[in-house]
Protein backbone atom coordinates (compact mmCIF):
# COMPACT_ATOMS: atom_id res chain seq x y z
CA UNK A 1 0.00 0.00 0.00
CA UNK A 2 1.55 3.28 -0.90
CA UNK A 3 1.26 6.38 1.10
CA UNK A 4 1.71 9.86 0.65
CA UNK A 5 5.24 9.47 2.69
CA UNK A 6 6.21 7.20 -0.22
CA UNK A 7 5.79 9.71 -3.37
CA UNK A 8 8.10 12.06 -4.10
CA UNK A 9 6.78 15.91 -4.52
CA UNK A 10 7.31 15.08 -8.46
CA UNK A 11 5.80 12.06 -8.76
CA UNK A 12 2.59 14.10 -7.30
CA UNK A 13 2.81 16.98 -9.33
CA UNK A 14 3.07 15.58 -12.54
CA UNK A 15 -0.42 12.79 -11.80
CA UNK A 16 -3.04 15.46 -13.10
CA UNK A 17 -5.60 13.79 -10.42
CA UNK A 18 -3.24 14.17 -7.44
CA UNK A 19 -2.41 17.54 -9.29
CA UNK A 20 -6.01 18.57 -8.80
CA UNK A 21 -6.20 17.57 -5.14
CA UNK A 22 -3.83 19.79 -4.33
CA UNK A 23 -5.38 22.32 -6.53
CA UNK A 24 -8.54 22.17 -4.55
CA UNK A 25 -7.56 21.73 -1.51
CA UNK A 26 -4.04 23.95 -1.04
CA UNK A 27 -4.51 26.46 -3.97
CA UNK A 28 -1.44 28.71 -2.06
CA UNK A 29 0.78 25.52 -1.99
CA UNK A 30 0.87 24.66 -5.30
CA UNK A 31 0.96 28.34 -6.43
CA UNK A 32 4.78 28.66 -4.57
CA UNK A 33 7.45 28.62 -6.62
CA UNK A 34 9.75 26.50 -3.87
CA UNK A 35 7.70 24.07 -4.72
CA UNK A 36 9.37 23.38 -7.89
CA UNK A 37 12.54 23.40 -6.14
CA UNK A 38 11.67 20.27 -4.05
CA UNK A 39 10.60 17.58 -6.48
CA UNK A 40 13.18 15.05 -5.07
CA UNK A 41 11.81 15.19 -1.71
CA UNK A 42 9.01 12.95 -0.29
CA UNK A 43 5.66 14.43 0.38
CA UNK A 44 5.86 13.70 3.82
CA UNK A 45 9.09 15.25 4.92
CA UNK A 46 7.31 18.20 2.51
CA UNK A 47 3.81 18.13 4.00
CA UNK A 48 5.20 17.83 7.83
CA UNK A 49 6.99 21.50 7.48
CA UNK A 50 4.17 22.90 5.52
CA UNK A 51 1.83 21.57 8.60
CA UNK A 52 4.77 22.75 11.25
CA UNK A 53 5.13 26.17 9.87
CA UNK A 54 1.61 26.66 9.52
CA UNK A 55 1.16 27.22 6.46
CA UNK A 56 -1.72 24.47 5.85
CA UNK A 57 -4.16 23.06 8.95
CA UNK A 58 -2.82 19.34 9.74
CA UNK A 59 -7.04 18.30 8.67
CA UNK A 60 -6.32 19.49 5.61
CA UNK A 61 -3.02 17.69 5.13
CA UNK A 62 -4.54 14.86 6.30
CA UNK A 63 -7.54 15.02 3.73
CA UNK A 64 -5.04 15.67 0.79
CA UNK A 65 -3.07 12.58 1.61
CA UNK A 66 -6.16 10.57 2.02
CA UNK A 67 -7.63 11.15 -1.35
CA UNK A 68 -3.89 11.07 -2.71
CA UNK A 69 -3.05 7.71 -1.57
CA UNK A 70 -6.59 6.77 -2.86
CA UNK A 71 -5.35 7.69 -6.38
CA UNK A 72 -2.59 5.29 -6.32
CA UNK A 73 -3.95 2.11 -3.79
Amino acid sequence: MITLKDLTVKEVLDNPKAYAVLEELAPKLVKMPVLKLLTKKNCGEIFDRVVNKKLLPKETAEEIARRIEALYN
